[in-house]
């Protein structure tokens, strides 16, 4: 990645390294409550394609709800928000032990309406309260030390989603039946209240300047909208991404339900193809920066088709069946994930300074549609077409991500880039709901460096808004 990671760690600060080490603690309890293997858990209940589909859809939706936690980081400020926020989402995904008792005495869709009703909440209220995270981080991290604190934290981020993968898969293997998922969810909430207490401990969080009034936020979203080379852009990721969604939604329940592959199998080659991202990711950056974004992601988009072809091939009994699995499975994680890295990139080129918040609002809400809408209508073919449907949901992948290669070849290039000292590392794949906590904070001018942050005055500033 074009840094030394130990150089880059010695260089922080106590204050930035509690932090760092928090984050690592919440993504230990993210990945065990609604990573890869929520899906493992909600089909082991016995809960239809079309309710898993509904059930992915909660975590891309509730991104929506980064931009309108502005408000609630004014007035609170990140320590209050964070805390309320952390404790209120440990409590609402412990609902789920109750399912065994619910399943005993209502029946098996009393459990399924629990698990909806815990990941909907813990989605909702951590995304609300993620909005504080990256003000807080701001606060604690000098200017001049974000770009090491992004280093240090992506590839301990990396390392650490590898890891988890594969303790989460021997804890399937080791303990059969629903009760291995109740360890994994049990270890996820400890964990999780773990963080909560962190919280306590960690200095600054205090309330930040107020930012801009609603009605100038909504004027600027109206500007970026009306921005038709970004709209247009923006149309068109969406469409990206929506591709990689038909495959991303589907591929899990492929090798449990058609190819009968074991949950902790299933969860070794996650951790695999979460190696993959990890090696690869920086050399699809720098190529986009040398080639252009545009040119890249079209490239991409053909990769990706040619791994969800594998799909096709993918029968059960198949000699090859585990190989053949590991390349689809790999292929469609490293192309997905790295092209949400340089569309990032790509985007934060396009937006203009004026009306920043604007045109990441505008963003978030595509990213968001393209993300939640094909779990929803894959989960509905699946379940109504059994092998038939996963067949569909791959073919429309292949199909609309050549597509939309093709529309890519015709948009323009991104332009200069913001004048932010950590951006390479700020767009490089966290988690979804954080980055875009992030994002948010950065369009509203707060992580600038303050010597390229020309003198406004206030007429400036309110053409700005």
């Amino acid at each position: 990645m074009g840094f030394s990671f130990f150089r880059s760690f010695t260089r922080l600060t106590p204050a930035p390294r509690a932090f760092l080490f928090f984050s690592i603690v919440n993504l230990a309890s993210w990945q065990c409550i609604v990573g890869q293997v929520l899906v493992l858990f909600a089909r082991s209940l016995g809960m239809p394609p079309g309710l898993v589909g509904l059930l992915l859809a909660f975590i891309p939706v509730s991104m929506l709800l980064v931009v309108l936690s502005i408000p609630a980081v004014e007035l609170l400020g990140p320590r209050k928000l964070m805390i309320t926020s952390w404790l209120l989402r440990n409590l609402l995904i412990s609902s789920v032990f109750f399912i065994p008792l619910l399943t005993a005495r209502y029946g098996q869709q009393a459990g399924w309406l629990m698990l909806l009703l815990a990941v909907l909440g813990f989605s909702l209220v951590r995304a609300f309260g993620v909005g504080a995270w990256y003000p807080w981080l701001h606060e604690i991290v000098p200017t001049e030390n974000l770009a090491d604190y992004f280093n240090t934290e992506t590839i301990l981020v990396q390392v650490t989603n590898i890891m988890l993968a594969v303790v989460i898969a021997q804890v399937l293997v080791r303990f059969s039946g629903l009760a291995s998922f109740y360890y994994i969810y049990g270890a996820g909430v400890l964990i999780g209240l773990i963080s909560v207490g962190m919280l306590f401990f960690m200095p600054g969080g205090r309330r930040g300047p107020q930012l801009a009034g609603d009605g100038r936020r909504y004027a600027a979203f109206y500007k970026a909208f009306a921005d038709k080379p970004y709209r247009h852009f923006v149309i068109v990721i969406s469409l990206a991404f929506s591709s990689l969604m038909w495959v991303g939604s589907s591929a899990v329940m492929y090798l449990r339900d058609i190819m009968h592959f074991a949950d902790g199998r299933i969860m070794f080659i996650t951790a695999v193809g979460a190696m993959g991202v990890a090696l690869t990711v920086s050399f699809w950056s720098k190529r986009a920066e040398r080639k252009g974004s545009n040119r890249v992601m079209a490239r991409m988009l053909y990769l990706h088709a040619a791994a969800t072809l594998c799909w096709f091939f993918l029968l059960p009994g198949s000699r090859f069946g585990f190989a053949l699995a590991m390349l689809a499975m790999v292929g469609s994680m490293v192309f997905s994930i790295t092209l949400f890295t340089v569309a990032s990139r790509a985007m934060l080129g396009q937006v203009k300074n004026e009306g920043r918040i604007g045109y990441t609002s505008l963003w978030i809400i595509g990213v968001s549609l393209a993300n939640a809408i094909p779990p929803i209508l894959a989960g509905q073919l699946i379940e109504h077409f059994g092998i038939l449907g996963f067949r569909l949901c791959f073919a429309i992948a292949i199909f609309l991500g050549i597509a939309v290669s093709f529309l890519l070849k015709n948009l323009p290039e991104e332009g200069v880039l913001p004048d932010l000292a950590y951006l390479d590392v700020l767009v490089l794949p966290l988690q979804p709901v954080r980055w875009m906590g992030r994002l948010v904070w950065v369009s509203l001018g707060f992580g600038q460096r303050p010597e390229a942050r020309p003198e406004e005055s206030p007429d400036q500033e309110e053409e700005q808004g």
